[in-house]
């Protein structure tokens, strides 16, 4: 298994003498799997700068931040990487313990329960606080009320499944995230995601997700 991951790290590296290229963890829990990452990371560089192989030496490093663990160390997993992504599919299902592809429980699976927003917001204001890129993934990102919200959060990026591009493209164009951060505060202080989801509904810039979704 680590000598198929070296040879996936390698590849990497050529590739990116090519154009930009990042090598983004996947289902991070500690520390030390991303100090052994960076260690092979730097050996497969040695070799390939033996080898005369041209490569980015400066390609970043990212983790995609999937499970609570993750979220809880998040701030010594800073110290060690350049970038976070935010798997938000498989982070709501752990935060929840729901199966989302299990439909006797997927209807509990959803992306606006107070937890999930919290443990979100969490995440981007400490990659804030210490000056790291975060992007959004998953299908929350595609979600519009759930757009604005990271938006108000002050989200980087956000990445999604090129049909829904168009509906939160207009999104952002047409929102201000002065508003989406008042939102977000006042989303903070409720109780649950039933609430959460119809207060979205009637105050996201007058109506403006009901337009987005029915053009």
């Amino acid at each position: 298994m680590r000598d198929t991951f070296r040879e996936q790290l390698r590849a990497i590296l050529r590739a990116s003498a090519f154009g930009r290229a990042r090598i983004l963890l996947p289902m991070i829990t500690s520390v030390k799997e991303i100090k052994e990452t960076i260690l092979i990371l730097n050996e497969e560089k040695t070799k390939l700068k033996q080898s005369n192989i041209p490569f980015d030496d400066t390609i970043k490093i990212g983790i995609l931040v999937e499970v609570p663990a993750a979220v809880i160390i998040l701030e010594k997993i800073l110290k060690y990487v350049d970038f976070i992504s935010v798997g938000t599919n498989d982070l709501v299902q752990y935060v929840l313990a729901v199966d989302r592809n299990n439909q006797k429980v997927a209807f509990i699976y959803n992306p606006l329960h107070p937890a999930v927003v919290s443990i979100i917001e969490k995440i981007i204001s400490t990659c804030k606080k210490h000056d790291k890129p975060v992007v959004i993934c998953g299908e929350a990102a595609a979600n519009p009320k759930c757009a604005y919200l990271y938006l108000g959060m002050g989200v980087d990026q956000m990445s999604m499944n090129p049909s829904t591009v168009p509906t939160i493209k207009h999104l952002i164009r047409n929102v201000k995230q002065n508003d989406a951060r008042e939102t977000l505060k006042q989303v903070l202080a409720m109780d649950d995601a039933d609430e959460i989801g119809d207060f979205l509904d009637e105050v996201v810039s007058g109506g403006l997700i009901d337009a987005i979704v029915n053009r």
